[in-house]
């Protein structure tokens, strides 16, 4: 159950708790306007193997990861800290999270990153 509090002056305290339905909850999670994708409410968990901190290119390994996730019905692909090299586009899959350590994570534009285009054409900067 989710508690939330008001901010607004009003007749009781300002840390009294309101309680909000999940049917409102899921009335505000929408998905994106462009792609229709939605965040993740999953929490399996779906670790990328790939190694960082080398010159591979890791776009595949987190790629592969985010499709599994998407199969399953939606997941959380974890990333350990250190740069990982992306030489092509990463596409979401609905209900699947990507998440770093924050930081410590990086996705880096590899050498080729602007000029792959990718089996479907790719999406350049």
């Amino acid at each position: 159950m989710l508690m939330l509090t008001t901010l607004a002056p009003s007749a009781t305290s300002a840390t009294t708790p309101t309680t909000v339905s999940p049917a409102a909850l899921t009335a505000l999670s929408t998905g994106c306007d462009l792609s229709g994708a939605t965040g993740s409410s999953a929490t399996n968990q779906y670790p990328v193997t790939a190694i960082p901190n080398d010159a591979i290119d890791d776009t595949a390994s987190i790629q592969g990861r985010i499709n599994a996730a998407g199969s399953a019905g939606g997941g959380i692909v974890k990333l350990p800290a250190g740069t990982f090299i992306i030489n092509g586009k990463l596409r979401m899959a609905s209900n699947v999270k990507l998440e770093g350590v924050g930081p410590a994570t990086i996705l880096k534009a590899g050498p080729s990153f602007m000029t792959n285009t990718g089996p479907a054409g790719g999406y350049r900067l």
